[in-house]
């Protein structure tokens, strides 16, 4: 029977510190317990995947995604932490601090303000906030005596201060959003963000009294009236914490336009990742420029895939992280510059499997997010010297006391030799037999929480009884062809279906496998999807035999769809490759349409779709429905291709674990809503055995 985490009652003992401020009561929970949890071990339940304490960003972010800051002095790190609160719809967010080398020291300095989601931008639209946390963490000032970071209220994200030990205080309310900061000196902040947004917002509205012309500023899958289009201003601007001026940046407080790949040591050596051909997927090799006229070249062999990368002190030495040869792996290395060769030798410190992310650099220590399959992102350290890994925070020390079941790392490649892999988690009680088996893509990083998107809950599923197999996105096929632009790698990947046929290989090809190990029913496979895993699932419905029923998070990519995106939007996907929107292409849409296919498709597909995208699923669900084809949508209101509320994410879990029950299993779950089952049931009834 499932329980809720807020009816757990947990005792936190031992921070004891004056300036911890007191929680809400509704979010008594966002401070971990901080002694040991005692109890019978359980498995985990979609309530405790719903309540997780994050830190840093949420979903396939960058690796070196900024998820907290390290104090100049390397004594102490700052952080963001967050939970949801699905039975008030909300998130619960506080800022902390805690003494690297002093587990107990945990200390909340805020807490309040909205969480801070990411925003993206397509199809020249001005960007737009999705459902994943942003990836922000707060910056202390170079004496370490003050921390700034942002904080979103009301709508509107500021900039507040935290003074030695004095209070929380708003110190930059720009107007509009404020999407990055640093700080340029003790007393000077540099920040940025769009002014113009609000203006040009207010001019749409105001412009909607006489009507609005149907053009290129509309995207009715985001929305029936015009959106605010590219270009809009990215402003840069300086704060005065002495005098609360307010100035433009002088040439020498602007950010190097390089920053991202170029790394300044103190000394003004200079380290940079250069790519080796043109291609897409060209190797990299590092370079390094000494101040004495010397140059460095490590390979593309030795430093190839580098995700970040820092300079010691005395410039006589460079750290960096990269992912190794062979995906997930990740390996930390120490590379000497006063090598009298010119070429070098990298020395490896430390190696794993796991996912690192965000990690911060310090004399002696590498401090980062780490994440394993079972267990949710938490915070260590890296020895430098030694390569140990010591842990600093663990945000849900409640993980450690569940019941998970075995996860083993696959790795396999499909019908064009391509290679990928994934993991497969199995029962908490496994002890031999064929399972049912649901897939989950598509990334296979880090904690195998609920797939991209987050909305198929992995160890909940598994501990209901399912295999549960979470691969990773194999290379796409145009990369892997010698693409040299993206427009030109989407275009490879859209002829006769290249790559969604390349995904479904892999797909096919591990089932297959997993198959003949004797662990999994071939008669009772699910397959879910979100957006690419979507379109994914859409073809193998259309040219598989290997799926039983179908979870996905949206609906559909077919013949009309391209209208429903507007003007930009069609005129985009016509350079993809796609036939104009108004042309009914058969030999094209053939092997993909749900339209087209509608009379033959009989696999049982549950659709839970955000109210964004409803537009341009309708025809396809129409013709679904028309065909008796055994599909049900759940429509969530107020949602982006991201879903991003609280009672959304749970109601989404509860409904996949007891979809997959009732098909895979024959069993009707308390999970489940009664209302769903009683359309399960009328579908049921068009199925015929397979």
């Amino acid at each position: 029977m499932a329980r809720s985490l807020s009816a757990l009652i947990f005792v936190v003992v031992g921070l004891g510190l004056p300036s911890v401020i007191s929680a809400a009561p509704s979010c008594a929970t966002l401070v971990p317990p901080q002694t040991r949890l005692n109890g019978v071990a359980r498995t985990v339940e979609p309530e405790d995947l719903a309540a997780i304490r994050d830190i840093g960003p949420t979903g396939v972010s960058p690796i070196d995604a900024p998820i907290m800051s390290v104090s100049p002095d390397g004594s102490r790190v700052a952080f963001h932490m967050w939970q949801a609160r699905p039975d008030e719809n909300r998130y619960c967010v506080g800022l902390f601090t805690i003494q690297l080398g002093q587990p107990r020291s945990l200390r909340q300095l805020d807490q309040g303000g909205e969480l801070i989601r990411g925003k993206s931008s397509y199809g020249g639209f001005a960007p737009r906030r999705t459902g994943f946390a942003a990836a922000v963490a707060p910056k202390w000032s170079p004496s370490g005596r003050r921390l700034a970071y942002l904080r979103r209220d009301k709508d509107q994200i500021d900039i507040w201060l935290i003074e030695g030990d004095g209070p929380a205080h708003r110190l930059i309310d720009a107007g509009y959003d404020i999407d990055s900061f640093d700080w340029v000196a003790e007393d000077r902040l540099r920040f940025s963000g769009r002014p113009g947004l609000a203006d040009a917002e207010a001019d749409i509205t105001r412009r909607g009294r006489q009507g609005y012309a149907y053009d290129q500023s509309f995207a009715p899958t985001r929305g029936l009236k015009p959106l605010v289009r590219e270009p809009l201003p990215v402003v840069e601007m300086i704060f005065d914490l002495t005098t609360g001026e307010r100035r433009m940046p002088t040439p020498e407080e602007l950010r190097p336009s390089d920053a991202a790949k170029v790394l300044m040591s103190a000394q003004g050596h200079r380290a940079e990742r250069v790519a080796v051909t043109d291609r897409l997927d060209s190797r990299t090799r590092l370079d390094l420029q000494m101040t004495n006229g010397r140059r460095l070249i490590c390979p593309d062999v030795v430093c190839d895939g580098i995700r970040q990368m820092w300079w010691t002190a005395d410039g006589r030495q460079l750290i960096f992280l990269k992912q190794e040869a062979q995906a997930p792996e990740m390996g930390l290395y120490r590379l000497a510059t006063d090598t009298t060769s010119g070429m070098a030798n990298p020395e490896r410190i430390f190696h794993t499997t796991d996912a690192l992310k965000g990690c911060a650099y310090t004399p002696t220590h590498l401090v980062c997010g780490f994440e394993t399959a079972t267990h949710p992102r938490t915070l260590v350290r890296i020895d430098l010297s030694t390569g140990i890994l010591d842990p600093v925070f663990d945000p849900n020390p409640e993980f450690s006391t569940f019941r998970f079941g075995a996860v083993e790392r696959l790795r396999w490649r499909n019908s064009r030799g391509i290679e990928t892999f994934g993991s497969l988690v199995l029962p908490p009680d496994y002890s031999g037999g064929r399972l049912p088996l649901v897939v989950v893509g598509y990334d296979a990083r880090g904690f195998l929480r609920g797939g991209t998107g987050d909305e198929y809950p992995v160890h909940a599923l598994s501990a209901k009884g399912f295999a549960v197999l979470v691969y990773e996105q194999p290379p796409g096929v145009g990369r892997s062809s010698g693409a040299r632009t993206s427009l030109e790698a989407e275009q490879i990947d859209r002829q006769d279906w290249a790559d969604k046929r390349s995904v479904l290989s892999s797909l096919e090809t591990v089932i297959d496998r997993l198959v003949a190990r004797g662990l999994v029913d071939a008669r009772r496979v699910g397959l879910t999807g979100f957006s690419y895993g979507r379109s994914t699932a859409q073809f193998a419905a259309v040219n598989s035999g290997h799926f039983t029923v179908m979870s996905v998070s949206g609906c559909c990519e077919d013949i009309y769809s391209a209208a429903t995106w507007g003007p930009a939007g069609a005129a985009y996907m016509k350079s993809l490759g796609y036939p104009d929107a108004a042309e009914v292409d058969q030999a094209f849409w053939g092997p993909y349409s749900m339209i087209l296919n509608a009379s033959r498709l009989k696999i049982p597909t549950l659709i839970q779709i955000s109210d964004d995208e409803l537009l341009s699923s309708l025809q396809s669900f129409h013709a679904l429905k028309r065909a008796e084809s055994p599909v049900d949508m759940i429509v969530f209101p107020d949602e982006r291709h991201v879903k991003w509320q609280p009672a959304h994410r749970l109601a989404m879990y509860r409904r996949n674990i007891a979809w997959f029950d009732y098909w895979l299993l024959d069993r009707q779950d308390l999970y489940g809503y009664d209302e769903d089952y009683q359309r399960w049931d009328v579908l049921k009834r068009t199925v015929k055995p397979n």
